[in-house]
């Protein structure tokens, strides 16, 4: 009775050790995720209080390039948790605010009569990859690790230079209420382009 008493004592012991060890790994994974999320917020912050001044474009460049550089600075500094968390709120704060201001960008660029079809399509699309991602991320990491963190620094990157070739920079304009052509061909609204006509749902007709 006494050796199976210790048996039960001894197994016990263990099980308290291991879910111990357990909860500590899940309150140190849940704070990550908690603190790095918390980033996001900074993101946001940062976003407003430059967008209005340095225009949407440059503010969205900024971001993602944030975002981007971040994320793949990762891959050299796995080896230390503190940074590799610092480095994962820079990251989540650069693509939280680069995400609102397209979001405020879109619907600018599209006039009045197309503004919620433009975002509507532009909203639809956005949504494809976020059906992709979680397929990279759990078939690409089982045959390269870092493979996701690549894919979606690089891609972050390249958002960021696509960002300022965009043609239209709408902070500080009115936003137009019609589609503008030139030439019978529509075209984007840029910063010094100067319309001659507007685009009607009934073109004008000679009378005799």
């Amino acid at each position: 009775d006494e050796l199976s008493q210790l048996q039960i004592d001894s197994n016990t012991e263990v099980d308290n050790t291991s879910s111990g060890e357990a909860f500590e790994e899940d309150y140190e994974m849940y704070m990550d995720v908690f603190i790095s999320t918390a980033a996001e917020l900074p993101g946001l912050a940062l976003a407003a209080l430059i967008t209005n001044v340095i225009g949407r474009k440059k503010t969205m460049a900024i971001m993602m390039f944030m975002c981007g550089a971040s994320a793949l600075l990762l891959l050299a500094v796995s080896d230390s948790e503190w940074l590799s968390l610092a480095l994962m709120c820079v990251s989540r704060a650069g693509i939280m605010g680069a995400y609102a201001v397209l979001y405020a960008y879109t619907p600018e660029v599209f006039p009045t009569t197309v503004r919620m079809t433009g975002l509507g399509f532009a909203s639809a699309f956005s949504r494809v990859g976020a059906i992709i991602t979680p397929f990279i991320v759990t078939l690409l990491s089982d045959v390269w690790l870092p493979g996701p963190i690549v894919i979606f620094g690089s891609l972050a990157l390249i958002a960021a230079g696509i960002a300022l070739l965009l043609p239209v920079e709408p902070a500080g304009k009115e936003l137009s209420d019609t589609i503008l052509k030139d030439d019978g061909v529509a075209v984007a609204d840029g910063d010094n382009y100067q319309p001659s006509s507007i685009i009607t749902d009934h073109p004008p007709t000679n009378k005799v």
